[in-house]
């Protein structure tokens, strides 16, 4: 059974799929696009973005526990500051979008949430592919 979302995370979801699609094509990107991260991996590499994003003391927990029975990629609960990713590993694009969340927790997916996706992705991927999130 899929989940109902509203306008604003179907927008997002949508350009999501662009980006991965571009990401696909590109030969360079490919292999940031198609590794699964580890906890260990995915907690290093978001501690990076986060830092070089300007958060100076980020507190992050990744969880592997997803099961392939379930509707979703990945997940946020800022009340623990964990993000929930599929039991066989993170990707980067899936990381970036709940790192996201962490940054900008409880406003959805509007303009504020985009703005902090679109640097953090350009941070990873660079301008350009972050541009074509906006």
């Amino acid at each position: 059974m899929s989940a109902a979302y509203d306008a604003e995370t179907l927008a997002v979801y949508d350009c999501e799929a662009l980006f991965l699609e571009m990401l696909v094509m590109e030969v360079v990107a490919e292999p940031l696009f198609n590794d699964r991260l580890t906890p260990a991996q995915a907690h290093a590499e978001a501690l990076e973005v986060l830092h070089r994003a300007g958060y100076a003391d980020p507190v992050v927990n990744i969880v592997l526990s997803i099961g392939d029975d379930e509707d979703r990629a990945g997940s946020y609960d800022p009340t623990t500051n964990t993000i929930y990713g599929r039991h066989d590993g993170i990707t980067r694009d899936v990381l970036l979008h709940e790192l996201a969340h962490w940054c900008r927790p409880h406003v959805g997916h509007g303009p504020q949430f985009r703005a902090v996706h679109a640097e953090l992705v350009g941070i990873v991927f660079g301008i350009d592919t972050a541009n074509e999130l906006l």
